[in-house]
């Protein structure tokens, strides 16, 4: 991803480690030439609510064409086709995906409607959140405390409860938070809030490094000479630093957040709490995705310095396969950004 900071977005040491995180089983397909890797693609099946109902939900991610083939509109046409041929056994209810907003290129081409390509219709816009964690904390939020006890025994029922607020929330079973586990999600990520002894809302740190990162490739000119500055000025106001060129940016995601959505308040609480964890195990950033038009959004800029990532979120359907746009009530989309 290009910019003033130039990421690489990588899946060491296997691209395949969490191909079970979701439930069913990823399709992933590829396009050689020879033995040059021209692009790649994967569809991903899961248990989401959709219209406040557990739907199959597949996801279409990680679609890649190499830089020298950006022309070649054939390659991506033949690999829609394979994805529909091996979907239509056993359809879907929904099809969905995200593109960066600027990614002007990737949207034209989808957006079209070129035959045989599936019909890509705008859903909403969603905000990836990158909050800096200060070493300088102050205070402490009481009512937002470490778990005691496994998520098993609050998770599923609290994400029944609230994630029927939105698109495309992933359900969660036990099973797929054994699955979390393999990926470094611990009992001890969790933070809870307790009333009379009963978990109310919840919501977890995931530090992904282990299987998922974003790596500096390299600082714009302007960057590159005033880094050193930025980064004496940094170390004195307790924020974190521009890591050298090759370094695994050290942040973690807000996951599986299961509250109120009407509780701004205890949202920005929650988003606090996680902060202060993070602080603790010496992350640099904290990352968490809602949808732009979700009023927890206003809270939080008014609340804390942070960036912004914008994607739009489309749901993807053929004539005789997906559910389309008119299909999908009024609520706010919100997938697991630790899943995207």
């Amino acid at each position: 991803m290009q910019g003033g900071i130039r990421l690489s977005f990588e899946r060491e040491p296997s691209f395949f480690l969490d191909a079970d995180m979701r439930g069913e089983a990823r399709q992933t397909l590829v396009a050689r030439e020879g033995a040059k890797l021209l692009a790649v693609g994967s569809c991903t099946v899961a248990s989401c609510f959709v219209n406040g109902q557990v739907r199959r939900v597949a996801y279409l991610s990680a679609l890649r064409l190499d830089r020298s083939h950006m022309g070649r509109a054939d390659i991506l046409l033949r690999g829609y086709r394979a994805f529909r041929e091996l979907q239509r056994a056993d359809p879907p209810d929904f099809f969905f995906t995200s593109i960066s907003s600027d990614n002007d290129r990737a949207r034209r081409f989808l957006e079209r409607g070129l035959p045989g390509m599936p019909e890509y219709e705008f859903l909403g816009e969603y905000l990836t959140l990158l909050l800096p964690i200060p070493r300088k904390r102050r205070g402490s939020i009481s009512r937002w405390t470490l778990s005691s006890m496994p998520p098993e025994r609050f998770l599923p029922r609290l994400i029944d409860q609230y994630s029927r607020s939105f698109h495309f929330a992933p359900r969660i079973s036990e099973s797929l938070i054994a699955a979390q586990r393999k990926l470094g999600l611990d009992n001890g990520d969790f933070l809870v809030m307790e009333e009379k002894g009963v978990v109310t809302a919840c919501a977890a740190l995931w530090d992904q490094r282990c299987f998922k990162q974003s790596v500096v490739r390299g600082y714009s000119t302007r960057l590159r000479r005033i880094r050193p500055l930025l980064n004496l000025a940094a170390k004195f106001s307790g924020r974190p630093c521009l890591p050298p060129v090759g370094s695994v940016v050290s942040h973690a995601s807000l996951s599986f957040a299961a509250m109120d959505p009407r509780d701004s308040q205890g949202f920005v609480e929650c988003v606090e709490a996680l902060r202060h964890l993070a602080a603790e195990r010496g992350l640099d950033y904290l990352s968490l995705g809602l949808a732009a038009a979700d009023p927890r959004v206003g809270v939080l800029r008014r609340r804390s310095r942070h960036r912004e990532y914008r994607s739009r979120i489309y749901v993807v359907s053929w004539p005789e396969m997906g559910g389309s746009l008119s299909r999908l009530d009024d609520r706010l989309v919100c997938p697991e950004l630790a899943w995207l």
